[in-house]
């Protein structure tokens, strides 16, 4: 279980609970999906190449900031998003603004380094030595508790990350997000995490939008 979904199942009033149950690996006609933008098109697999450029001496006394994107739900009720970036070395986190629905509950944005229980890392991360004492990663969630208030315009930027480069050990950052410590929850799909291959956008990799996803992923190992 995702520990921001048990987290949310405690607090959803009863009216909501009796629907949200986790159901992994349930078959859907549409992708719904997670990405990271950094053009601020609410197209995230346009911009993968750009998540891992390589930034230049001229950006180091520039904040830059990426919007956390969802897309392909009817409504969408609660969210619990995790995203990390490969070198904690490389960034100075700066700050975090949700974008979710006025009237959404949003909790604190957490870090698997403060809080490691909350913001799991995934074994492809955490058991591989390139990247042990490097990664560092974040979990952002929000809740419609009223249930009157879901995000169905879509797609949808629920936050903005921002950060600065410290051009230690060098200037290329890549970020990834985490598919399976990620989910939503919508009244007629039920509460999901993330973990099909259509369902999140790659993130840092300088790719070609066509390529298969077995070769995406040989890309981050």
């Amino acid at each position: 279980m995702r520990n921001w979904m048990t987290e949310k199942r405690a607090a959803w009033p009863l009216v909501l609970g009796a629907f949200l149950v986790l159901i992994l690996g349930a078959g859907r006609a549409n992708a719904q999906f997670f990405g990271l933008d950094v053009e601020g098109d609410l197209d995230c697999e346009a911009n993968m190449g750009d998540m891992g450029q390589v930034w230049t001496s001229g950006d180091l006394d520039s904040i830059i900031c990426f919007d956390l994107v969802v897309d392909d739900f009817t409504a969408l009720d609660a969210f619990g998003l995790s995203w990390c970036v490969r070198d904690k070395n490389k960034i100075n986190f700066e700050s975090f603004t949700y974008s979710a629905p006025i009237g959404w509950a949003t909790d604190p944005l957490l870090n698997s380094e403060d809080n490691p229980l909350a913001v799991p890392i995934d074994a492809e991360y955490s058991g591989n030595p390139a990247y042990q004492d490097k990664i560092l990663c974040w979990v952002a969630s929000g809740t419609d508790y009223s249930g009157t208030l879901a995000l169905t315009t879509f797609p949808a930027a629920v936050g903005t990350f921002c950060y600065t480069l410290t051009g230690t050990p060098d200037l290329k950052v890549g970020f990834v997000c985490q598919a399976e410590n990620s989910g939503y929850f919508d009244f007629s799909l039920g509460a999901h995490a993330f973990t099909g291959e259509d369902e999140i956008c790659p993130g840092a990799t300088s790719v070609d939008q066509d390529e298969s996803w077995g070769s995406i992923k040989k890309l981050f190992r």
